[in-house]
């Protein structure tokens, strides 16, 4: 988010503290629903799941509406600008586009390849022949339409995230948030792992998958767990680095208070590391070997930035090491073996063994040839489960497995949405680039280079 705009708290009321007095009702409603679609969603199918997008959806809503009553009660309200809007609302209207009726031209002009694909569509056959006239960019309109909504909550979800942290003490505690709700997935993942009986939840049976072998909680793929958890290791890290600068900030207080106060300070710290610990482990027992290189670089780029931070107490360095050899040991009593294997794939760097059917590597090539058919604005979202077979290779067909993801989401975009959406999901990350990237540059004070250090290292 963008960090220029933050503010440190002072003694003296500015139009934005007034602004929370004013609206602090509303706000709390913000906040809870942020909150929920940290803690709740994920544990509903993470998202995948009808009723766990019904609950994001109605989660966002509610957030909305609540910050713009609260921004209605005070005359003098602060809004922030953000870069991101004109991309978000770019992105909104490349998807509305693939929905919209347009003449049979246009789709000719834009997508040529639709007349071919459904060819008892068309015009120019004998009315009698028709099966009616397609009128879409999209080949699959239904599924188009709730990818439509999906991505209107997650623009609201953002912009009322970037509204409400005005504040760095904002930015900390939606940092604390996220590492409260790795923390959670990954005990809860753990406990499950070691008790499952197959269903989710113990008692609720998914079709596509079950939760034995693999450490996943509540998410249908082991990659989406794994890199949720990658998420939550920068400010589980942040926390931690946070924790021990407040021990240090105690030798500075009289000797009575600093007596009394440390053992619970420093109690705090420990358990924290040990959490980065339960959260690592988990995220190595889903074995998704794309999850631990996120894991690697999440917490590699996080302790590169904020190093600066760490400098001054030894005690974070050695605890972490500390907590690399725990993890270490458990490996050795819970699944080094499936580990260890993943762990040989990645290092092999060979093909053969990363992909030993070769399905990812013919889907990837399915994915490319529809991006060249539909280049301009895609295939429709959530249209790739039925357009992939198009292209797929035939001698690599499994009746048991169907690929409703490209196994790439730069791909999935180019397919669905054409080289529009992609370049607008490239437009995006180079924008949090540059926002992570500037601020650091700008060389702010340590409390906010440890957020950032620790935002940068999970985006």
């Amino acid at each position: 988010m963008p960090f220029h705009r933050a503010r440190t708290s002072s003694t003296a009321k500015g139009p934005a503290d007034r602004f929370d007095d004013a609206s602090a009702p509303a706000m709390r409603v913000v906040d809870v629903s942020l909150a929920a679609c940290l803690f709740v969603v994920p544990f509903l199918m993470a998202g995948r799941h009808p009723v766990g997008q019904a609950v994001l959806i109605a989660l966002c809503l509610i957030a909305a509406v609540a910050w713009t009553i609260g921004q209605a009660v005070h005359v003098r309200a602060p809004f922030w600008a953000t870069r991101l809007a004109p991309i978000m609302l770019l992105g909104m209207a490349v998807v509305a586009l693939q929905v919209v009726p347009l003449p049979e031209v246009i789709l000719d002009k834009i997508s040529p390849k639709i007349g071919a694909l459904l060819p008892l569509w068309n015009s120019h056959l004998a009315s009698s022949a028709q099966m009616g006239e397609w009128k879409t960019l999209s080949l699959t309109p239904a599924a188009t339409r709730d990818g439509l909504m999906l991505l209107a909550a997650y623009v609201l979800l953002f912009l009322v995230t970037v509204q409400r942290a005005r504040r760095v003490e904002d930015v900390e505690r939606l940092l604390r948030w996220c590492a409260a709700t790795a923390a959670v997935t990954a005990l809860y993942g753990l406990i499950q792992l070691l008790s499952s009986n197959g269903k989710f939840f113990w008692f609720y049976e998914y079709p596509y998958t079950t939760t034995l072998g693999l450490a996943k909680a509540n998410f249908t793929n082991r990659n989406h767990f794994a890199h949720f958890l990658a998420l939550g290791l920068g400010p589980l890290l942040w926390c931690v680095q946070a924790a021990f600068a407040g021990n240090r900030s105690l030798r500075s207080t009289p000797r009575s208070d600093f007596a009394a106060a440390r053992p619970p300070r420093e109690l705090k710290a420990y358990l924290l590391a040990l959490t980065v610990g339960l959260v690592l482990f988990a995220g190595l027992l889903s074995l998704s070997r794309g999850g631990m290189i996120s894991m690697a670089v999440a917490t590699g780029v996080t302790t590169a930035l904020c190093w600066r931070n760490w400098s001054g107490s030894k005690h974070v360095v050695a605890l972490l090491a500390g907590v690399g050899i725990l993890v270490a040991l458990l490996l050795n009593v819970f699944g080094l073996e499936g580990v260890s294997n993943r762990f040989d794939d990645l290092r092999s760097c060979s093909a053969e063994r990363l992909d030993r059917s070769g399905s990812r590597r013919s889907i990837w090539t399915s994915a490319v040839k529809t991006i060249a058919e539909f280049p301009v604005l895609g295939t429709g979202v959530g249209s790739h489960g039925e357009v992939y077979p198009i292209h797929y290779s035939n001698d690599l067909w499994q009746t048991d497995r169907e690929f409703t993801h490209a196994e790439s989401s730069y791909l999935q975009v180019g397919v669905e949405t054409g080289l529009a959406g992609l370049s607008l999901v490239v437009a995006t990350i180079l924008c949090c680039g540059f926002w992570c990237l500037g601020g650091l540059l700008r060389a702010p004070p340590p409390r906010i280079v440890a957020c950032l250090g620790a935002i940068t290292g999970s985006l």
